[in-house]
C-alpha cells in the first residue's frame, strides 16, 4: 500500500474530474478536433479497463497538455509546468531529463522526493486555491480511496458476501457497476456497515475511526443508549460522519480518531528528551523539536508528574519571583473570561491526547504560568506568546494586554483561537512555516493554513467568500490533530501510544 504522505497527496492534489477536462482539452489541441470531452474520455479509459489516475500515470503526466506545456494536470492545486522547471532547476537540468527520471507519476514524486528538495506544487492560475466549504476540505483529507476499498474489501471477506473471494479491483469494479464513486458508496453505505472486526463504520482512510466517532457523539447526546442508535440517526438524517464532524461535530467539542498511531513512522525513544522527527512532513511541519535547548518532549516531564499538566493562573508577583525580566508594571492576571478560555483549551487537549491537567497553587511547581503581557513594552509583536521560564519543566503562557480583543475571547473570535494557538506551543507544537534547529520541515504553501492548522498564521478563507470559515470558530484542525496523536497518542503523557521512554 502507498504511504501515509503518498496517500494524502494523492487524495489532495488528484481530481479525477479536472483531470478529465484536461486530457479532454489536449486530446483535442494534438488532434485539431473538438470532440473529445471529459465524458468521451471516461467512457474510452473504462472501456480499457483504466482509471483517470491509471491513465495520469500512464500517459497524461508527460504529454502535452493543451497549452503546449509539460504534463496534463491533475488538479487546480498541481502546475505540473512548473514543478518539473522548479525540480530541473534544483537538480541542474532539463526538464525533459526531470520527466524521465519520474517512474511512477508526479504526485508519488513530490510526496517522496520533491518536498525534501524544498520544491513545492502550486496552483495553476499561480494563486492559492481553497475549498468552498470545510466539509469538502475534510472529505478530501479524510477519505482516501485506496484505504477506504482495502477495509470494505476486508469486510465483505469477513462476511463472506456472495460466497466468493473479494480482493480490492472486484470491490471497486462493483461500486463502480453500481454507479456510484467511492465516496458516494460510503456515504451512502460503507459509513454505517460493519466492519471485519465486527465494528460499525468502514473506515474511510487511517485518520478517522468511525466507530470511535458514532461513541464520542453518544457520550454528549441524550436519548440514545447505544452506537448503534446514533448510527441509525447518522443513517436517518443521510449524513456521513466525515461531513457531520466539519459541520457539528467540531463545534461540539468531539474529533475523529485515528485507527492507528502507528501510522506515522519515527523513533519513539527518546532518551535525550528531544522529540523525535517522524519522517511524514505533515507532522515534522508541527514539531518542536528542541525548543532552545530547554524545553524537552513533555512525555520525559510524565515520568515523574504520572499524566498530569500542573497550572496556575498567575499573579505579577508570581512571574516576577522566577524571572525578574519582566516589569512587573505590564503583568496582569487573566480574568474570567480568559481562564474559561484556557479551560477550554485543556479540556479539548485532554480528549485529544488523555493527559491530565490540574490547578496547583505552588509557582514553582506549575508546568504552566497563564498571564497576561504587555506586548509593546516587550518591544513585541505578538497576541500570545509561550516561552520557556528560568525554571526547569516550565512556561509562560501569555495573551498581549494591550490588545483590548484579548479580554473577552469567547468561541467565534480571534482571541479564542489564540488561546488555542498558544496552548499548542504548551505541548509541543510548532508555527508550520517556521524551521527550528534541525527541523526543516515546512507545510506546502496551498496547506499552509489554520483549515489545516491552527498553528498557521494564514487565514484560509477565500477573498470575499469568509462566510464558511472564521478563524476562532474552532479548536484544533486535522493535522493538530495527527501531530498530537503523534507525540501522546490518546493515552497521556509517556503513554504507549505517543512517543515513550525508556
Amino acid at each position: 500500500m502507498a504511504s501515509t504522505a503518498v496517500n494524502f497527496y494523492k487524495s489532495l492534489l488528484f481530481s479525477e474530474s479536472y483531470y478529465l477536462k484536461e486530457a479532454a482539452a489536449a486530446l483535442n489541441a494534438l488532434e485539431g478536433t473538438t470532440t473529445h470531452t471529459a465524458q468521451s474520455v471516461a467512457n474510452d479509459l473504462a472501456k480499457a479497463g483504466m482509471t483517470a489516475w491509471d491513465d495520469f500515470c500512464a500517459w497524461g503526466y508527460k504529454a502535452e497538455n493543451a497549452d503546449g506545456g509539460y504534463g496534463v494536470n491533475p488538479s487546480e492545486f498541481f502546475d505540473l509546468n512548473t514543478y518539473y522547471e522548479d525540480i530541473a532547476q534544483v537538480n541542474n537540468t532539463n526538464v525533459a531529463n526531470v520527466i524521465t527520471s519520474i517512474t511512477n507519476d508526479p504526485i508519488t514524486h513530490y510526496a517522496t522526493e520533491g518536498f525534501v528538495k524544498g520544491v513545492n506544487p502550486v496552483s495553476v492560475d499561480g494563486e492559492v486555491v481553497q475549498h468552498n466549504s470545510r466539509a469538502d476540505l475534510y472529505a478530501d483529507f479524510y477519505f482516501n480511496e485506496e484505504e477506504y476499498l482495502i477495509n470494505k474489501t476486508a469486510a465483505l471477506n469477513a462476511e463472506n458476501y456472495k460466497n466468493m473471494t473479494w480482493t480490492v479491483d472486484k470491490t471497486y469494479d462493483a461500486i463502480q457497476d453500481a454507479g456510484m464513486t467511492t465516496w458516494r458508496h460510503f456515504c451512502k453505505y460503507g459509513a454505517f456497515e460493519k466492519d471485519a472486526n465486527g465494528d460499525i463504520g468502514i473506515d474511510p482512510s487511517q485518520y478517522f475511526d468511525v466507530s470511535k466517532y458514532y461513541e464520542e457523539k453518544l457520550g454528549i447526546t441524550e436519548g440514545y443508549d447505544s452506537v448503534e442508535s446514533i448510527m441509525k440517526a447518522f443513517k436517518t438524517c443521510k449524513i456521513d460522519p466525515i461531513t457531520h464532524y466539519a459541520k457539528y461535530g467540531l463545534n461540539e467539542g468531539i474529533a475523529p480518531r485515528a485507527t492507528s498511531f502507528d501510522a506515522v513512522d519515527g523513533n519513539k525513544l527518546d532518551p535525550n528528551g528531544e522529540t523525535p522527527m517522524s519522517g511524514n512532513q505533515l507532522v515534522d511541519s508541527l514539531l518542536i523539536t528542541a525548543w532552545d535547548e530547554g524545553w524537552p518532549n513533555l512525555n520525559k516531564v510524565g515520568l515523574s508528574q504520572d499524566n498530569t499538566l500542573y497550572y496556575k493562573f498567575a499573579t505579577a508577583q508570581d512571574v516576577t519571583s522566577i524571572d525578574k525580566g519582566y516589569n512587573e508594571k505590564y503583568i496582569t492576571s487573566s480574568n474570567a473570561t480568559q481562564k474559561a478560555a484556557f479551560l477550554d483549551s485543556m479540556d479539548v487537549l485532554n480528549y485529544l491526547t488523555g493527559i491530565k491537567f490540574q490547578e496547583i497553587s505552588s509557582t514553582k511547581d506549575a508546568n504552566i504560568l497563564i498571564f497576561n503581557y504587555n506586548a509593546q513594552e516587550d518591544d513585541g509583536d505578538w497576541t500570545g506568546l509561550t516561552t520557556l521560564s528560568q525554571l526547569e519543566n516550565q512556561q509562560f503562557v501569555m495573551l498581549d494586554n494591550s490588545n483590548s480583543d484579548n479580554d473577552k475571547p469567547v468561541f467565534g473570535t480571534d482571541a479564542y483561537s489564540t488561546v488555542f494557538h498558544e496552548m499548542g506551543h504548551a505541548l509541543g507544537l510548532n508555527h508550520p512555516f517556521d524551521t527550528e534547529g534541525t527541523n526543516l520541515a515546512v507545510l506546502p504553501q496551498f496547506i499552509d493554513n489554520a483549515a489545516w492548522s491552527i498553528m498557521s498564521y494564514t487565514d484560509p478563507a477565500k477573498e470575499g467568500n469568509e462566510s464558511w470559515y472564521v478563524s476562532g470558530d474552532q479548536y484544533y484542525s486535522p493535522l493538530d490533530i495527527i501531530t498530537l496523536g503523534y507525540l501522546y497518542g490518546t493515552d497521556g503523557l509517556n503513554g504507549e501510544e505517543g512517543i515513550t521512554y525508556a
